[in-house]
């Protein structure tokens, strides 16, 4: 009786994952889109008033980058089922896996979409006040903004955050065969090249549309077979005997 509710709950646990993937991948590559969006927005707009000087480019372009900032909000707010949905099926495989991993990885999406917003209302101000003449430059026209020292200070703590999160959650979905080695060390490499460089980004948006795919059933080859299993298996591992899948439900 023991091993037939095993087996019941593992079942039941599969397919509420396989429910779960099919609505958060989706969402995912969503947020990731819109991402990708606001960088072009953002470039064309820059491009486009052919200004050298960062805030007479910024006051020009004022809408069209208030465009992009809210495409980048949209599309981070589209990840947080991401990190919530990792975690779960994390913990599942690895009880040992901090609770409060997911509210990092939480508090580090919405850190940086409030360090968006409020950067483009401090860029707004310190934009204005330059093309007015109240400052000769555009450094003393930055430096004057608290409000955009503070954008800066929430920044860096965000993206600290996230990495941390980020190389943590691929380390232990690494290790318990939720995706493959190669893509653990991808999340790694972007985690700690995303604090410092602009690069990290890109890393993050392969890394996160990765396993959105392999939320959704998709991956070369197949999936990982904890996947299938329910239980931790290394990828490098020969996969234990299959149970039932949701699929074939």
């Amino acid at each position: 009786m023991n091993l037939r509710a095993t087996h019941d709950d593992r079942f039941q646990q599969l397919r509420s994952e396989r429910r779960l993937g099919r609505l958060v991948g989706p969402l995912t590559l969503l947020g990731l889109a819109l991402t990708l969006a606001a960088v072009l927005v953002s470039a064309a707009a820059a491009r486009n008033t052919g200004d050298t000087e960062t805030l007479r480019q910024f006051a020009a372009n004022r809408d069209d980058q208030l465009v992009a900032a809210s495409l980048r909000v949209a599309g981070l707010l589209l990840s947080l089922p991401l990190v919530l949905f990792l975690q779960r099926i994390l913990v599942v495989r690895d009880p040992t896996v901090p609770r409060g991993l997911a509210i990092i990885g939480l508090a580090a999406s919405l850190l940086i979409a409030a360090s968006t917003m409020l950067g483009w209302f401090a860029l707004r101000d310190a934009a204005d006040a330059f093309v007015g003449r109240e400052y000769r430059t555009e450094r003393e026209a930055l430096d004057a903004s608290g409000l955009l020292t503070a954008v800066r200070w929430i920044d860096i703590v965000s993206r600290l955050l996230f990495a941390s999160w980020l190389a943590y959650a691929s380390l232990r979905a690494s290790r318990v065969g939720l995706i493959t080695s190669f893509l653990g060390l991808w999340g790694l490499i972007a985690a700690f090249s995303g604090t410092f460089l602009a690069i990290g980004d890109a890393l993050y948006i392969g890394w996160a549309g990765s396993v959105a795919l392999l939320a959704l059933g998709y991956w070369p080859g197949g999936r990982p077979p904890s996947w299938t299993s329910g239980r931790p298996e290394p990828w490098n591992v020969p996969p234990s005997p299959a149970v039932a899948r949701p699929d074939d439900a």
